[in-house]
């Protein structure tokens, strides 16, 4: 099972902690809710057509054709993917048709990579760029 949500959020360095939504529409919610562990993957600029399969309702995720494994945990992982958190279920919140899951970070798996970061806005994939900040005070 694999979901893609497009609000995965920091919430606690101490202990390291990340949130994300689902929606209550989605077949899978009810067993994500009730995971006790789950690994959350970063998806980078390189990872768009990964984010499109898990974006389309009915694709197949985990299958033949996708370059996963399992954590020795048991937990499925996704080999291409250069950012990914094991973590543990705290505890979710309802919200209209959405789920809101809180989780802590158990391990880190960070390869290194050059490619940036995928956002999704405006109902669509974009790259994030990085652009220079000028502030000026008075």
């Amino acid at each position: 099972m694999g979901i893609l949500s497009s609000s995965v959020a920091s919430v606690s360095t101490n202990p390291p902690s990340v949130s994300f939504t689902i929606s209550t529409l989605t077949p899978n919610a009810q067993a994500i809710r009730a995971a006790s562990t789950m690994v959350v993957h970063l998806l980078d600029a390189g990872d768009l057509a990964l984010a499109q399969v898990f974006a389309t309702p009915g694709s197949v995720r985990f299958g033949e054709n996708m370059q996963w494994g399992r954590l020795k945990t048991g937990e499925p992982y996704l080999h291409d993917v250069a950012t990914r958190l094991r973590c543990h279920y705290v505890g979710h919140i309802d919200v209209g048709e959405s789920i809101v899951i809180a989780a802590e970070v158990d391990d880190i798996h960070h390869a290194e990579s050059h490619a940036l970061p995928l956002v999704y806005t405006n109902r669509a994939f974009h790259v994030f760029h990085e652009f220079p900040l000028t502030v000026t005070t008075t």
